[in-house]
């Protein structure tokens, strides 16, 4: 059995969100779900906070040279794969010059030479991307842990994680595909999830507002905006 192809996941993609309709207040069980999940959520967070702070800190240098590395080889080019959905081929050349200076000149991505050269681009995730091609938002979810979304922004990031692990464990690795490898690829998942929405998701100020519906309001505003900037430029 082989997995899932990028092409498959990105159809199943389009059928679940072309008939989604916009983004409205949720009533009955998507809401008493969605206050759920947000609530859990925020304990979660405090908890890891509180654990975070009792841990020995990685020194700010090797945070800044991982951070740098991971955009390098994983950030930039989604985000440029994320510019040629919405149809910004400048912007994608962008992302991708960007990664190919930090890995030539900046000691294979850990330093942001681009940056210090003034290469920098406008990060957008894949929601944002099919936003600008008029995809509607659908309803607005929470996910445990991944956190606040609509249905077109939550299953844009779970299908490009896929991609991502799929495309890194089976593809580059040529690790055997099994029912094994596949349970422990998708625990990682979410991992990968929340990095592709932290680094392309731009993830908003109101992933931290306590108030449930404070932070619908502010991720939803926010989003609207976002969209309607990019397609102001498409």
């Amino acid at each position: 059995m082989r997995p899932p192809s990028p092409l498959r996941l990105a159809a199943l993609l389009a059928l679940l969100l072309l008939p989604a309709a916009p983004a409205r207040a949720e009533t009955g069980w998507l809401e008493w779900v969605n206050r759920g999940i947000f609530g859990f959520n925020a304990e979660v967070a405090a908890g890891v906070a509180g654990i975070a702070e009792a841990l020995p800190q990685i020194p700010a240098p090797v945070r800044a040279g991982l951070g740098n590395l991971a955009n390098t080889v994983i950030s930039e080019p989604l985000n440029a794969l994320a510019h040629l959905v919405a149809g910004r081929e400048e912007d994608a050349l962008v992302a991708l010059r960007r990664s190919g200076v930090n890995l030539t000149r900046g000691w294979l991505g850990t330093v942001d030479r681009a940056r210090q050269e003034g290469l920098v681009t406008n990060p957008i995730d894949f929601g944002l991307a099919l936003c600008v091609r008029g995809v509607p938002p659908g309803p607005f979810i929470v996910l445990p842990l991944a956190g606040i979304r609509t249905l077109r922004d939550g299953l844009s990031d779970w299908v490009m994680a896929h991609v991502v692990l799929y495309g890194a464990v089976f593809g580059v690795l040529q690790v055997p595909f099994s029912l094994q490898n596949l349970v422990v690829l998708e625990a990682a998942e979410e991992v990968v999830t929340l990095a592709i929405a932290g680094e392309l998701g731009e993830m908003p100020a109101a992933a931290r507002v306590p108030d449930y519906q404070a932070a619908r309001a502010l991720y939803l505003a926010g989003r609207e905006q976002r969209c309607a900037e990019l397609a102001a430029r498409h």
